[in-house]
């Protein structure tokens, strides 16, 4: 008898409650939806260091014209 409770026992220690469960799927799916954004997150960061990096170019190949043009004076 003491046999039989205790393999009840543990086997209702195995099974978690109904809450748990969705609390883990709702943890997994949180991890998901995180790791989604911060993907998106570096897409976004990439795409508007992009036109910094251009403007950067643009401004130091004006610059080389201008010392070039004032160096031919």
């Amino acid at each position: 008898m003491q046999g039989q409770a205790q393999s009840l026992i543990g086997g209702m220690k195995k099974e978690k409650p109904l809450h748990c469960k969705q609390t883990e799927q709702e943890a997994r799916i949180l991890a998901e939806n995180t790791s989604e954004l911060r993907h998106q997150l570096r897409l976004r960061q990439s795409n508007l260091w992009e036109p910094v990096e251009e403007a950067a170019r643009n401004y130091t190949l004006a610059m080389q014209r201008h010392l070039y043009d004032v160096s031919d004076k």
